[in-house]
């Protein structure tokens, strides 16, 4: 726990890390400590559901976009700091559940100049329909 303001931990990183394992010892297990394969560590409700926030990351993806000149809408993706916006977590956060999102298949991504920006993976939900429809 950091505080911002004075710039000073309240308490130590591996004093936190060492409090959760005690807790977990104890069987008092409400929260977890998450390692994403990038090596950033969270700590977590034990009920999260990376399910749901893949499914709220689609959502956004569906919402972004422009309306061009035909007056067509285009979407256009969203990127780890829109996601941190509209979710409320840091961008490192929001960048670590849209890699997961796009492991898990929900999403894929599109590398440009510009920067990664993640769109609903069509061809997983339309091979998915596809398949439902045997």
């Amino acid at each position: 726990l950091f505080n911002r303001a004075r710039g000073t931990n309240l308490i130590s990183p591996d004093d936190l890390l060492s409090a959760l394992n005690e807790l977990k010892c104890l069987g008092l297990d409400a929260y977890q400590i998450r390692e994403f394969p990038s090596g950033l560590l969270v700590v977590q409700d034990s009920d999260f559901d990376d399910v749901s926030i893949a499914n709220k990351l689609v959502a956004l993806t569906k919402r972004t976009g422009k309306i061009t000149t035909d007056c067509n809408f285009i979407h256009i993706g969203i990127t780890a700091l829109d996601a941190s916006r509209i979710l409320k977590m840091s961008a490192l956060l929001a960048n670590e559940q849209l890699l997961s999102a796009e492991r898990m298949g929900y999403l894929c991504r599109d590398v440009t100049l510009e920067g990664i920006r993640f769109h609903e993976n069509k061809f997983a939900s339309n091979s998915s329909y596809a398949l439902s429809e045997q």
